[in-house]
This record gives C-alpha cells, structure tokens and sequence, in this order.
C-alpha cells in the first residue's frame, strides 16, 4: 500500500514537472513567435520607408526647386522632409543645416508638393525651426488630404482628350470659373494669407493668387503636365510690388506662362475697376516677352521672406519664348504690326457672329498697341466703317486696352 501511494505521488509529481516544462516551452514558443513576429514587421516597414524613399529620390529628380538645392545636406532633407509629410508624422529627423538651408528646404518642398496644403498656410506668421522637424497639421488632416486627392482625380478625369493644351486650357478655365477671387487680400494683409493652398480652391471656392497658382500645378501635374509654382512681385498695375505667384507649363518640350488668377474676371473687374464675366486669355500660355512686362519672379527662393538677409543663390527658370500657343495667335488675332486691312477683317468677322459680345486682339510691340488706340479714339475710324459693312450704321461702341499684355478689346458696339 505504501509503496503504491509513493508510486502515485511520484506519478504525479512527474505528471506536474512534464507539464510545467511544457507550459515554458509554450510560453517561450509564443514569446519568441511574438519577437520575431514584430521584427519582420519593422523589416517590413524599414524596406517599405526605403521603398518609398527611393521612389521620391527619383521623383524629386523632376522637380524644379529640388533641382535648385545645391547641397547634399539639403537635397537629403529635403526627400526627408517630403517624406515625413507624406506619413503625417510628428517628428521628421533631418540632417543639420544651418537656418537659411532648413528655409530653403522647406519652402522648396511646399513649392513642388502643392498637395500638402497645410505648410503654405504655416508660412503666414513666419517658418520657425521647430515647425520644420515638428510640423502642426491641420484639423482631419489626412481626411481632407485625401479628399483633395478625390476631388483632383475627379476633374482629371474630366479633361479632354485632345493636347496637352486643350487639358491646360481647360484646367486654367475649371479653375476661374469654379473660384471667387479674395478681392479683401488685395488691401489687407491679413486676409492676403488666406487660401494659400489647394483646399481654398477645390473645397472652400475662394482662394488668392497662391491657391489659384498651387491648384493649377497640381492639377497639371495629375493630368502628367509638367509645371512650375513661379512666386514674385508685380510691376506697371494699381497693385505694384505686390507679392504675387503663377505658373510656368510645359507643353510639347516648350514653357508658357500661365496665371490664372488674372484670368479671373472677379480679379480683373477689381484690377480696372470695370465689372467683367468673361474669362481673360491674356494670361494663357504667354511667351516670357509678355508676362515679364508686369511679372517678376523671384530671383532667389528666399525673396518670398522679403527683407530676411540671406545668401544669393539664383534661381534657374527654365526660357519660354515660343508664341504659338497664345490664345491671340490660335484665334487670329494677334498682329505683329499695325494693320487697318487685317484689323477691319477681324471686327467684320467677329461681329458678323451675333454670339460674340466683345472682340479681342494683341499686338507684338507697345507701338503698335498705342497706334490702335489712338486711331480708336478718332472720329469716323476704320473700326466704324468696319462695323458699318455689318450693321448698316454703328453709332458708338466702347473699348479698352492693357499696356501690360498689348491687348485691345472692343464691346458694346449693339
């Protein structure tokens, strides 16, 4: 009997060590499943940041203001910063850089990435180094990033089929036609530093120069048009060196000027103090002889900060002098010189078409221009007699011109 319980406790006992052992080896199983589990996650989250690293690498290779980063040091910030703000994170570790090179990252990352919206809006009380490596986001950020995202999509989706210019022109008029110009920011400062960013114009409908120009680029840029985010200062307009932004599109391997904000009729009524519902073409695919009459653009990247001392280093905008895409010569209406024959036939033409309401024209020189509108201003000119061989008899019409574009524009003749 003794001998038998002695042989049920040592059963027992060894029942309860094979199963204590069992319950380690279990437990170490589990822990070394879970060890290993996590370190393929951080392996595959490592090969996925460097992935995508790589793939911003070469995108950047593309973009102007990367190009224009001539350092290491920033050039390896700037795929950092560009990064981080793709991942919303909140800590974006960058190499050091001295104070200018973190500004000119950061400004040449929000000038290329019109998508990431928030950081035109951080600009408007000044960039700060903390806010480089430590970015506040807006509210429901990555929902109204991806929003944007839809919304852009969904207009790509739209664009004709034709040229890399019918998509530009139909960008340039989506953008006008669907956005009330800010007429407050032209006199206030403060209001000036609003709509900023994409979201003033494809969400909120009311948008400055920087929201026009920022939604134009990344449109174009969806659309696999190449095009530039141009900031700098305006000359010869009521607004004289005023701040100012618009873009450079490349089509066909050639650049044209593009600013869609002065297409806006809101923006031109308030320009020439004139009411207007047309769409101004004047700034639609412009050679550099045009838009650099009244547009200056910043020589350095770091003029935008005004009066921040800082090192020169200049800017290399790439030429656009080709013509053939203005929307004068497309429509046959530009003229090198100044030629009553070929002018009458245009006034003829356009007002034999009841649909027309105002006839439009460019001239190559200011010269040519300033013989138009003297002879339009003269008693029983040829702009009448042309008017008379369509209607009989025109008793008045009126008509306007811009030093800035050379263009002359005749309404109100009916």
């Amino acid at each position: 009997m003794t001998k038998r319980i002695q042989y049920l406790v040592a059963l027992v006992v060894s029942v309860f060590l094979l199963s204590s052992c069992q319950s380690d080896n279990q437990r170490e199983s589990q822990v070394a499943k879970a060890y290993n589990a996590q370190r393929a996650k951080l392996e595959k989250e490592k090969q996925e940041k460097a992935a995508k690293m790589m793939q911003l690498s070469e995108e950047a290779k593309d973009n102007f203001y990367y190009q224009q980063l001539d350092s290491k040091s920033d050039r390896e910030a700037y795929i950092l910063l560009s990064y981080g703000l793709s991942e919303f994170e909140s800590y974006i570790e960058l190499p050091e850089l001295s104070e200018e090179s973190e500004y000119r990252v950061y400004t040449s990352v929000a000038n290329d990435y019109p998508e990431f919206y928030w950081m035109s809006e951080a600009l408007r009380d000044g960039l700060y180094t903390p806010e480089i490596v430590s970015p506040t986001y807006p509210v429901y950020v990555q929902e109204t990033y991806r929003l944007l995202q839809s919304i852009g999509d969904q207009i790509v989706s739209q664009l004709p089929q034709g040229s890399d210019y019918d998509k530009v022109k139909y960008i340039y008029e989506y953008i006008i036609n669907q956005t009330d110009y800010n007429v407050a920011a032209l006199t206030d400062d403060a209001e000036s530093w609003k709509g900023q960013g994409i979201k003033s114009v494809l969400v909120d409908k009311l948008s400055v120069c920087a929201g026009y120009s920022r939604t134009f680029q990344f449109l174009c840029e969806k659309a696999g048009i190449n095009s530039i985010y141009v900031t700098g200062v305006i000359e010869g307009s009521p607004y004289e060196n005023n701040s100012h932004a618009w873009n450079l599109v490349e089509i066909d391997g050639q650049y044209y000027g593009i600013d869609a904000t002065w297409g806006d009729p809101i923006f031109e009524g308030e320009m020439n103090e004139q009411i207007s519902s047309s769409i101004n073409y004047n700034y639609l695919c412009v050679p550099e002889q045009i838009l650099h009459i009244s547009h200056k653009p910043d020589k350095d990247l770091l003029d935008f900060w005004g009066d921040y001392y800082h090192s020169i280093q200049e800017l290399d905008y790439p030429a656009f002098t080709d013509n053939s895409l203005n929307y004068f010569v497309l429509n046959g209406s530009y003229f090198e010189s100044f030629d009553t024959a070929a002018i009458s036939n245009l006034v003829i033409n356009r007002a034999s078409d009841p649909s027309v309401q105002q006839i439009e024209m460019q001239f190559a020189t200011k010269q040519a221009l300033d013989q138009m509108v003297a002879e339009a201003g003269r008693e029983g000119n040829f702009i009448f007699q042309a008017f008379d061989s369509v209607f009989g008899f025109t008793e008045t019409y009126e008509y306007e011109w811009e030093d800035h574009t050379y263009t002359f524009r005749i309404k109100n003749w009916r």
